[in-house]
């Protein structure tokens, strides 16, 4: 990418981020009512934990992050996995972000936390899938 390709990318990953935080959890928004639908689904916070803990425990086991079979390759199952390892090791993600946004019965302000903090790590990981 060029300088300014970059630029675009990164402004309108920050520029998303930004709107995203502002629409649903702003007054200015849907904040009241997204907050309150969170806090009536905070049950669901554990599950989600849960399964994250055990998705990771499992790919722990698999020994999916640095496999003792694959000398210098990561993130790897067995030598022809092209997806379900890293599909298994997105859902973990997923999983530990709903119990954060799903925690707002007890920490009003993670969901808006956690939106802010997305975007430099989808900056990072744009950067380095490019």
């Amino acid at each position: 990418f060029s300088f300014l390709g970059y630029f675009v990318a990164v402004l309108a990953i920050a520029l998303g981020g930004s709107a995203v935080s502002i629409i649903f959890w702003s007054e200015m928004g849907c904040g009241s009512a997204c907050l309150r639908g969170l806090e009536e689904a905070a049950g669901q916070a554990s599950i989600c934990a849960g399964a994250g803990f055990g998705i990771f425990l499992l790919l722990f086991i698999l020994d999916f992050f640095a496999p003792p079979q694959l000398p210098g390759r990561y993130l790897l199952l067995w030598s022809g996995d092209f997806g379900l390892g890293r599909a298994l090791f997105a859902l973990g993600i997923c999983c530990f972000l709903m119990a954060a946004y799903l925690a707002a019965h007890h920490y009003p302000t993670a969901p808006l936390l956690v939106s802010i903090y997305l975007a430099p790590l989808c900056t990072l990981a744009w950067r380095l899938a490019s």
